[in-house]
């Protein structure tokens, strides 16, 4: 898939993924790939996620995307709200995408998707990218 000119972003960006499902990993991976994308890291662990925010200026990440909750037994996408708060406290700009299988989605991301609403996941991303406050 090839975006309009309108849509592409003006480097290869690269994002930022907390999720645990395999699954998922390879849809979200094979999303970015196929509109120029790099899927740069993937963390599945709350502990993970949060090692990466220290660094995640110098890994030149351009997008994080959120899945709920890493971990069995969790709920309230509390894992995702733990990483929102880590990136606010570093006071970071990088946009961020809910991708939640919660029926509630994640309150404070740049645009709350859901699982249930993936296929709509790489248009999604071309838009958080060109937008204006993110070029």
């Amino acid at each position: 898939m090839t975006a309009p000119k309108e849509l592409q972003p003006n480097h290869e960006y690269k994002v930022l993924l907390a999720e645990d499902h395999p699954e998922w990993i390879a849809i979200v991976k094979s999303i970015v790939e196929d509109i120029g994308g790099t899927l740069a890291l993937t963390v599945t662990t709350l502990e993970e996620a949060m090692a990466a925010i220290v660094l995640i200026e110098q890994l030149g990440i351009d997008l994080v995307i959120l899945g709920g909750s890493l971990g069995d037994f969790k709920e309230d996408n509390e894992d995702a709200y733990a990483i929102l708060d880590a990136l606010k406290a570093k006071d970071s700009s990088i946009p961020t995408i809910g991708l939640s299988g919660h029926p509630f989605g994640i309150d404070g991301v740049t645009i709350d998707l859901s699982k249930g609403r993936a296929t709509q996941l790489g248009n999604t991303i071309l838009s958080v990218l060109t937008a204006p406050e993110n070029t």
